[in-house]
């Protein structure tokens, strides 16, 4: 992705991880009006993360995913 396509230090994506480790209701909280959100929700849609536990149960989690701006 280039540099300039982000007017902004980071992107940050707002989402849960759910008892399985996938992504759900993720949405791009910043910049607003990002150009490429479709592009990176539909990729992060992709990823299985290790599910959070509590008392030996998987658990759906609240995400908040900065992703800082890429520098060459």
């Amino acid at each position: 992705m280039p540099t300039d396509s982000i007017d902004a230090d980071a992107l940050m994506i707002h989402g849960c991880v759910n008892d399985t480790g996938h992504f759900e209701t993720l949405s791009v909280v910043f910049p607003p009006h990002f150009p490429q959100a479709k592009f990176v929700l539909d990729s992060l849609a992709h990823w299985q993360l290790r599910p959070a536990s509590q008392n030996g149960q998987m658990i759906k989690v609240e995400v908040l995913l900065i992703i800082p701006e890429e520098f060459e």
